[in-house]
């Protein structure tokens, strides 16, 4: 059952679930991020950018990439207060972050893609809670969503031009290698990635209409049409209202989606 939650959306991406329920999303054409309670109440808040994926921090605090600052950003939201993380990695400006996930020992990983729909020179990088940040995996084909697994052991990226979700196994502050864990269908390919609670990796799978679901252990897929063709951002719901929480861009929707 695939239900719409909220229309008239301008772009939305990068859906997290709070842990009252509430579901956070990215505003990216409208340059803001919004709270939408389990009441459907909506909360705005302006960020000045075109913000992307984003999670919340330990501190209730709520990060986000901005694509067109080509910064990792902070919104505060008692005060509403928005400031710049990192814009800047090997004396460069961040090639257009796309999404991040929160690492459990306060570390960032993130994603920028950049330019690199044709030349595979997006990459990962590591944020750590002292601030610092490198590199961690590079030469991929417009890295988009990223997740990690419960244990922190594990990341997922979704390489949306290599029209692929990659995985690999993080090793200290080394880079690490991502190896393909399944296909998606082309043109465009993965763009949100999230896992459920029984380790399925689901994709949104942007101008297929569909999200991709990928069972490592039986390593079988299994699709799921949706209502929009464009689907970007996927999250799981920690309280199990719907097992997936997915936006829409071609129509500007959240979705609630029952498997």
């Amino acid at each position: 059952m695939i239900d719409t939650l909220v229309g008239g959306l301008s772009f939305p991406e990068g859906p997290a679930v709070a842990s009252d329920g509430a579901v956070w999303i990215s505003e990216l054409r409208a340059g803001a991020i919004l709270r939408i309670g389990r009441d459907l109440v909506i909360t705005r808040y302006a960020t000045g950018g075109s913000p992307n994926g984003l999670a919340h921090a330990p501190d209730g605090t709520v990060w986000f990439c901005d694509q067109v600052t080509n910064a990792v950003r902070r919104l505060t939201p008692a005060s509403g207060e928005i400031s710049t993380i990192l814009d800047r990695i090997d004396g460069e400006a961040l090639a257009a972050p796309n999404d991040l996930a929160f690492g459990l020992e306060g570390d960032v990983f993130f994603t920028c893609p950049g330019q690199s729909r044709q030349d595979p020179t997006g990459y990962v990088c590591r944020l750590d809670s002292a601030g610092a940040a490198v590199k961690i995996a590079d030469g991929l084909l417009f890295p988009n969503g990223i997740c990690l697994s419960p244990d922190g052991r594990n990341i997922y990226v979704a390489e949306t031009y290599g029209c692929r979700v990659l995985v690999g196994e993080r090793n200290g502050t080394s880079p690490i290698r991502l190896e393909p864990l399944f296909e998606t269908p082309g043109p465009i390919g993965a763009d949100g990635v999230a896992l459920l609670p029984d380790g399925t990796v689901a994709t949104c799978v942007y101008g297929s209409g569909l999200i991709r679901l990928y069972d490592p252990a039986a390593r079988t897929i299994n699709d799921i049409a949706l209502p929009d063709r464009h689907p970007a951002g996927i999250a799981t719901d920690p309280l199990g209202y719907w097992p997936l929480i997915v936006t829409g861009t071609a129509t500007g929707v959240l979705l609630g989606v029952t498997l």
